[in-house]
Formats: structure tokens, C-alpha cells, sequence
């Protein structure tokens, strides 16, 4: 959506789209993501599958919600729409 970027650029792109949640799509157990933490630096809330050091750091901190890997699509289509309209209220 945004062309090439720096990493310093992130956090300000992120913020720039206006959005309140951000969804970390991996559905493999990765030890670390620093694509939550920009979310989290650009003050979004952290949605992800509840595998892995994701779902470890969101269970942690409380910062977003993990829902269970292989929720069928329009369950997680319905289940984002809905925290994010929690996450702007």
C-alpha cells in the first residue's frame, strides 16, 4: 500500500492509516515479531493466531487478543471488525 519503506518510516505509516488494530497473520510460532512491536510503537492494539512468542507477548502485556489458528475466515473477518470497533470506542 505504501511502496518502499525505511524502518524508520513504519511507525509513521502505520499511524498515517488511521487504524486502531493491527492483525499479525503468521501462522508460524516465531520467536520474537518486530512487526508487533511497531504496531505497538505506533499505538495499535495486536491481533495474532495464539501460537508462538506473539501470542506469548499479547498474552503478556494485554496489549491486542490471539485467536485460535484456523478460525474459519469469516469468523476472523467477524471477530477483527469487531475488536476494532472495541479497540476505537
Amino acid at each position: 500500500m505504501t511502496g518502499p519503506y525505511g524502518p524508520a518510516d513504519a511507525i509513521g505509516l502505520l499511524r498515517g492509516c488511521g487504524g486502531h488494530v493491527g492483525f499479525v497473520p503468521s501462522v508460524c510460532p516465531e520467536t520474537w515479531c518486530f512487526t508487533l512491536t511497531q504496531l505497538w510503537r505506533a499505538g495499535l492494539r495486536g491481533v495474532a493466531f495464539d501460537l508462538g512468542a506473539v501470542a506469548a507477548r499479547i498474552h503478556a502485556t494485554g496489549r491486542g487478543a490471539c485467536v485460535p489458528l484456523g478460525l474459519p475466515v469469516h469468523q476472523l473477518n467477524t471477530f477483527l471488525l469487531s475488536y476494532a470497533r472495541q479497540a476505537c470506542s
